[in-house]
């Protein structure tokens, strides 16, 4: 086949990840219908692999991993910002990259091309995996102690940038993370920031929090008063 040829089945094949009437079991059946064709591609450094992941196509991921995708394939610079673990959707789904030994992309700063899936998480305000890696990096570095600081503090300040109100209450509820919260509002110098913050602070409605919240609201208005 010429690559011409190769590249349209590749893109079918990608667009048909975004199909929701077809199912992960009719892709494969059509990829294994053409075993040739499908070497090739996966052999010229396809990204397939990390499309599967991106569109929940589990599954499919797998059977690309079995037939010889290359499952380390990065995307820097794009929405994925990095290789597969920054779109697993589930504890689950990571696990699997985690043994299938991809290595998590160290870097806390929202500006590089690519980016640790703790951040990614809470950028897309998916609480489960946002705290999933950051349990799981726990772990995998708890002998590089400065490494883990940066990694929650940073994640906490995003989050506190964010104001996503699931995500708040989740910081909140941690005792570590209401403390790292503490300090950032502590040191917050944007009046309208720190506005967004006590409104984002009046939709927790969990009244577990609410002495926690009220500390919080004291910090915050203090430091608006400083700035006025």
């Amino acid at each position: 086949m010429t690559k011409q040829e190769l590249n349209e089945i590749e893109n079918t094949i990608r667009e048909q990840f975004q199909k929701e009437e077809l199912s992960d079991e009719d892709i494969i059946s059509g990829m294994k219908s053409m075993p040739e064709a499908l070497r090739q591609i996966l052999e010229s450094g396809s990204d397939l692999f990390l499309w599967a992941m991106l569109w929940d196509r589990f599954t499919v991921a797998q059977a690309l991993a079995d037939m010889g995708a290359d499952v380390h394939c990065t995307f820097p610079g794009s929405l994925i910002q990095g290789n597969a673990l920054n779109v697993a959707h589930t504890p689950e789904q990571a696990e699997y990259l985690l043994g299938l030994g991809l290595e998590i992309e160290r870097n806390l700063r929202r500006s590089e091309p690519s980016l640790n899936p703790v951040i990614m998480a809470a950028g897309h305000n998916d609480t489960v995996m946002t705290f999933y890696w950051l349990d799981r990096q726990r772990e995998l570095f708890q002998a590089d102690e400065q490494y883990w600081n940066e990694l929650v503090h940073e994640t906490v300040e995003y989050i506190s940038i964010l104001n996503q109100y699931n995500m708040l209450a989740r910081i909140i509820a941690d005792e570590q993370l209401y403390n790292i919260l503490k300090e950032q509002y502590a040191k917050e110098d944007d009046r309208r920031s720190i506005q967004l913050s006590l409104s984002a602070l009046r939709q927790i409605k969990d009244e577990a929090l609410e002495s926690k919240k009220k500390e919080l609201r004291r910090i915050l208005n203090a430091r608006k008063k400083e700035l006025a």
